[in-house]
């Protein structure tokens, strides 16, 4: 998993060929914790995947004062007093979704099926966003290269290939990213946008972020503000928060601690860079100085002037946890789009 997008959740793959013994395979050698649709009937497969939530709704909530479809159209001619903006505290609020895992992301389809070929399948996909990987035979290779060239797949599989399951597996985690990148990532609708302003636009930062992810277990993670905080979820959905404060934001705090009447050690650990609070919720906020819990930092390495603290427990309070449904739960009640 890529940490250069804002936020990441496992998504629903959709396997599209007319012979079950090849679906039943491919089933079997999927991962456990891949979601996962079976079709035998293409025409039904488009029916509900073309009926199902378009990618990209939860920008709605996200974006402030810019309609959805002008984005989606990136076209975004819009008026020089309109503000763009991205309220990220509300790209969490994508874990009290139930049917986030349900998403089609990717659909992996065989080019020759008799009523309708992998390529017109994908051709009429309404939703431009899903990731489209076609199956075929060597003798239909000029015929997907050219799908591919006219970007109407974004990838194939030749059927004969010597590892086929370990392709098909890697090409579905590769285009996974590539859903959320092409959403949420720099390159993305978000990055088209906010040009050099995204958290994930720092190269050097995304390095931080994978040495840091590697040592949390976590199935999704969304971004909480522009310095590049993030939210982890495991599958239970148990929370790790890093949190990252940039000098401006020490400075601030300091500021608001020194006026407050804060302790001398609440205000050194502010001055020195050495400790911050979590400040998150209203609570948080309403809470005297001499309160806060004070989370010791550590500096970023790659992102100069800028500090971090690794919190996990759910002691933070970032998520009605009565709310969250977690990846385990989604498993548990739809164990139908899940390997036996």
């Amino acid at each position: 998993m890529m940490m250069n997008q804002l936020c990441y959740y496992p998504t629903t793959v959709a396997i599209i060929d007319d012979s079950e013994s090849f679906l039943a395979m491919i089933d079997k050698k999927m991962g456990k914790n891949q979601p996962r649709r079976l079709y035998s009937n293409p025409s039904l497969a488009l029916q509900e995947i073309n009926a199902a939530a378009k990618s990209g709704r939860q920008l709605e909530n996200v974006l402030k004062n810019v309609p959805v479809e002008k984005v989606e159209e990136m076209d975004v001619k819009l008026n020089a007093d309109v503000i763009i903006d991205i309220d990220f505290n509300k790209l969490c609020l994508e874990a009290y979704n139930a049917e986030r895992f349900g998403q089609v992301s990717t659909v992996l389809v065989d080019y020759s099926m008799p009523d309708m070929d992998g390529i017109e399948f994908c051709r009429n996909l309404k939703d431009k966003m899903i990731e489209k990987i076609m199956i075929t035979a060597v003798a239909d290779y000029k015929l997907a290269a050219q799908a591919f060239n006219e970007k109407i797949i974004d990838g194939f599989i030749l059927k004969d290939a010597p590892h086929l399951f370990e392709d098909i597996n890697s090409s579905i985690t590769v285009a996974q990213d590539n859903y959320f990148k092409n959403i949420y990532g720099v390159d993305g609708i978000l990055g088209c946008l906010f040009r050099n302003q995204l958290p994930c636009d720092n190269r050097n930062y995304s390095k931080f972020l994978e040495s840091i992810s590697a040592q949390i277990n976590f199935i999704e993670y969304y971004t909480l503000d522009k310095a590049g905080s993030i939210l982890f979820l495991n599958e239970a959905a148990e929370q790790t928060y890093l949190m990252v404060k940039s000098n401006n934001d020490l400075d601030d705090l300091y500021a608001i601690a020194k006026d407050n009447g804060a302790s001398k050690a609440i205000l050194g650990a502010l001055r020195d860079k050495k400790a911050a609070p979590v400040l998150i919720s209203e609570n948080d906020y309403a809470a005297s100085v001499n309160d806060w819990k004070m989370y010791p930092l550590q500096v970023i390495p790659s992102k100069e002037g800028y500090f971090y603290s690794l919190i996990s427990g759910n002691s933070i309070d970032m998520l009605d946890l009565k709310r969250t449904v977690s990846f385990q739960q989604y498993k548990a009640q739809n164990a139908q789009y899940f390997a036996k």
